[in-house]
């Protein structure tokens, strides 16, 4: 069996670390910057040899087109998914990258500027899942506009049982403030990269695994 994850500082790849912890077959995945479907992703381990559906949401037009291709048994969505106080049903951005980082802004002097329709986490999730569904795993990469999304979602109503959430570290303990407020506990530092193991590292992010605590 193949791994598409990144790999953690000791090179062991995220999926199949998740894959030890989780221990599920025909679970159900949301994954948030899907890129094309199996570069660098979390779930397509899950769906490939798990048996796992899910829900893909990646705002690059060529690489949703590439993700529907690659990933023909998950509902596959071309959004740029915000937070419940962003009211345009469109956000102009650069989206040429494999991720979600122009929704805050950081790519809107680019040259390669696209119109991408905006929608909320929930509400992808009300059209797209049934009453009840079980969501076993989140995976959240969206280049340090996860807060917003997660605040688009009401984790109330939706409550993964894990979340994997790249985490820069300036909004790691208004993120962590936030799902510790709703349930969640801090399982690990999943990826848990630094200079030292990862000389390449840009010491911005690491990949942190939630889990909420009444499962």
């Amino acid at each position: 069996m193949s791994s598409f994850a990144l790999s953690d500082s000791n090179n062991i790849p995220l999926d199949a670390k998740l894959d030890t912890i989780i221990q599920k077959h025909d679970g159900f995945f949301i994954e948030l910057g899907a890129n094309d479907g199996v570069t660098q992703s979390n779930t397509a381990f899950f769906e490939f040899y798990r048996g796992w559906k899910g829900l893909l949401i990646e705002p690059s037009r060529e690489k949703y087109e590439e993700c529907c291709a690659n990933r023909p048994n998950s509902i596959v969505q071309n959004y740029a998914c915000v937070d419940n106080s962003y009211n345009a049903d469109h956000i102009l951005g650069d989206f040429t990258g494999s991720l979600m980082s122009s929704v805050n802004g950081s790519r809107l002097n680019s040259s390669n500027l696209v119109s991408v329709p905006t929608t909320t986490l929930e509400k992808l999730l009300d059209n797209y899942t049934a009453p009840g569904q079980v969501i076993d795993l989140l995976s959240l990469d969206t280049e340090g506009y996860e807060l917003p999304i997660l605040r688009g979602l009401n984790l109330e109503k939706y409550r993964p049982r894990y979340m994997l959430i790249e985490i820069y570290t300036k909004d790691f303990c208004e993120i962590v403030s936030f799902l510790l407020s709703y349930n969640y506990m801090l399982h690990s530092n999943f990826s848990n990269y630094s200079l030292e193991t990862n000389p390449h590292w840009d010491g911005t992010h690491n990949d942190y695994l939630f889990v909420y605590k009444n499962i």
